[in-house]
């Protein structure tokens, strides 16, 4: 019985392992024009895979919770003329928590503080 227990703990806790560890990734975005939105990507390679939209407050203030697997690179980006965005590394299990300040050109975003994540401070 005891071995049978032990197999399906293991089977839990490497399943957890393969889902990813949840990451929370909070912030704001100041100075952005009224009705903006902004998008939450990953860097894949040559490519950017869409994660999530970053659903902002009256204060510009976002919050999601993400299942990371591996280190991996984000890209928040801005809805607004030429689609301004900014990286972030994101890791498993990481609360991560970035200001931000769009610049009035829009021509790219200002990162004013991070909080939570070893490689961006």
């Amino acid at each position: 019985m005891k071995k049978l227990f032990f197999i399906i703990l293991a089977l839990i806790l490497t399943s957890g392992v393969a889902m990813g560890q949840k990451t929370i990734f909070s912030g704001t975005l100041e100075g952005l024009p009224e009705g903006a939105s902004a998008l939450l990507g990953k860097v894949n390679g040559n490519r950017l895979e869409l994660v999530d939209t970053l659903r902002l407050d009256s204060k510009g203030a976002f919050g999601l919770e993400l299942a990371v697997k591996e280190p991996a690179m984000y890209v928040v980006q801005v809805a607004v003329q030429g689609g301004v965005m900014s990286h972030v590394m994101l890791e498993p299990g990481e609360k991560v928590h970035v200001d931000y300040l769009d610049l009035p050109s829009h021509k790219s975003l200002k990162l004013t503080k991070v909080k939570g994540s070893e490689n961006m401070e």
